[in-house]
């Protein structure tokens, strides 16, 4: 289960035809993408809003 921030919205990718045609990603304004291909969702690449 991905655990959204404080007023995070999620909006689905859309590719030009042909380029990824059974890909499935959505990003957030926050900047973080998730891979919505297969039955569960997760983190392209784990990212965090606080710290250095």
């Amino acid at each position: 289960m991905i655990r959204n921030y404080w007023n995070e919205e999620w909006k689905n990718v859309e590719f030009d035809d042909g380029i990824a045609e059974n890909e499935q990603f959505k990003i957030s304004n926050y900047g973080r993408i998730l891979n919505c291909k297969g039955e569960t969702k997760f983190e392209v690449k784990k990212s965090y809003i606080n710290g250095y």
